[in-house]
């Protein structure tokens, strides 16, 4: 805003050949001139067109940008932001021109009707574990950098993989055998009368690391399980009879196949 503002006061004057713009804030100084999409470009419409009549009237006409950080603390550039600083503006509301308002608005439409259709339908299936953040607040899923999921699981291919069974309850453990692979064994290996699920994994099985067990469900506690049981549903803690997985391994492809196909 302040360099639209100068730029504009000095393009009023007359006999003006040369124009120094000196900023603290090189990179919005560069997008300021930048002719491509971004977020300034709804303050530089109105003097673009007085910009390129002042470069265009005269080759020696020129416009000029110096880097002058607020910590060298030189004078005249001081004096000048602290008047900047001190005087006010009023706030310009948000106007579908800009870029960045356009492209904001559009991700969040998107986000909201995907958030709302899949917690007011089955699509997230009927055993998806609601986890939370460090606080006990739902973890609200987001397409910017990752977050929250990914931040917190890393590089990780094999946790990532191994935290989506957990949530969705599709992991090869006995509950799921059970549902899609009845013919298969479904009781859990330190008791020949239980059924292997989900809870029982994370709260009672002896086969897993006792000492952490999550205390809740939130995010940082499922994960520390996970690091700390390896095998915890996992694929490989089945590779010691490749002959039992492989057949429940091509019996899954050809129905997942199959239900594509002719849905």
């Amino acid at each position: 805003m302040s360099i639209r503002l100068s730029l504009d006061s000095a393009l009023e004057k007359e006999h003006i050949k040369h124009i120094t713009v000196i900023t603290d804030y090189i990179l919005g100084a560069k997008a300021f001139f930048d002719p491509k999409p971004n977020p300034f470009q709804s303050l530089t419409q109105s003097t673009s067109n007085r910009i390129h009549k002042f470069l265009k009237s005269s080759p020696d006409n020129c416009i000029v940008i110096w880097h002058c950080p607020s910590g060298s603390k030189w004078k005249p550039h001081h004096n000048v932001d602290k008047d900047v600083k001190a005087s006010y503006l009023a706030p310009t509301l948000p106007s579908k021109e800009t870029w960045a308002f356009s492209k904001k608005s559009e991700c969040d439409d998107i986000f909201n009707y995907w958030a709302m259709s899949f917690q007011a339908s089955d699509k997230k299936g009927k055993s998806f574990l609601e986890i939370t953040n460090n606080k006990g607040e739902d973890l609200i899923p987001s397409h910017e950098n990752g977050r929250p999921w990914l931040t917190y699981i890393g590089h990780s291919n094999s946790l990532c993989a191994r935290l989506t069974c957990l949530i969705t309850n599709h992991a090869p453990i006995g509950e799921y055998r059970k549902r899609f692979f009845p013919q298969e064994e479904s009781l859990c290996n330190c008791s020949a009368n239980i059924i292997e699920t989900r809870d029982r994994i994370l709260y009672e099985c002896r086969k897993y690391n006792e000492t952490w067990r999550p205390p809740d469900l939130s995010i940082v506690s499922i994960l520390t399980f996970l690091k700390e049981n390896p095998n915890a549903f996992s694929f490989d803690c089945l590779t010691n009879n490749v002959s039992q997985i492989l057949p429940s391994v091509s019996s899954f492809l050809s129905s997942s196949l199959l239900s594509l196909l002719f849905k």
